[in-house]
């Protein structure tokens, strides 16, 4: 008798949570939509493995998909992705940073992300003819001046940058899907980018650049 009653109890508070569910089931689906992004919305998936094979082609893919979003989706992924408890926050954080100067027209100009000490060292005086840097043009064309950064101490959050895009405009075009061998060869050719680097290092990283453009 008691193991009948048991049952009905367990069916009664199943039943229950069922009528629940259904009752609640949308606004808490429009709460997590507002506040994490949900997976059922757009992701910045296409079908590029951008930045971990430096392709050019392959970050304009990314930057002119995420563009598409519209601002206020497209930060409210970036804080998605930058939570600390989010399992991509730490690989994601330099790549934010890349993005959001792609994406975000800064009235008053972009500064270089604070991630330390750029590989290869570059020419600080010649930097600066890289607005974006170390995102480097060439006919419109995106290109990565760097293997990457050699980190002392913090670096500069990312979320620095998010929140000063809430402030921003995004771009209102989209990067050249194509060009991008003939805008390498004019980039690695051009007086700025041979001042940059040391005499070492130029060979190298002008294969690096020219590689990026190859599809």
């Amino acid at each position: 008798m008691r193991a009948a009653n048991w049952k009905r109890l367990v069916g009664l508070v199943a039943w229950f949570g069922i009528v629940l569910l259904v009752v609640w089931a949308k606004p808490v689906e429009q709460i997590v939509r507002e506040s994490t992004f949900n997976e059922e919305k757009p992701t910045p998936k296409p079908p590029v493995d951008w930045p971990h094979t430096h392709k050019s082609h392959e970050m304009v893919a990314y930057a002119n998909y995420l563009r598409k979003l519209g601002k206020t989706e497209y930060l409210a992924l970036l804080r998605h992705r930058l939570n600390p408890k989010n399992e991509e926050f730490f690989t994601f954080d330099a790549t934010a940073h890349y993005l959001c100067r792609l994406l975000f027209v800064n009235p008053e100009g972009w500064e270089a992300p604070r991630l330390g000490q750029p590989i290869p060292e570059c020419e600080e005086e010649t930097r600066k003819k890289f607005e974006l840097f170390p995102i480097g043009f060439s006919n419109g064309v995106p290109f990565v001046l760097i293997y990457g950064h050699r980190l002392r101490g913090f670096g500069e959050p990312a979320i620095n940058a998010v929140d000063m895009c809430e402030r921003f405009e995004m771009i209102d075009f989209d990067y050249p899907t194509v060009g991008h061998e003939e805008a390498a060869d004019l980039l690695v050719n051009s007086e700025a980018f041979q001042h940059l680097y040391q005499a070492d290092d130029l060979e190298e990283i002008t294969a690096f650049i020219l590689k990026q453009a190859k599809p």
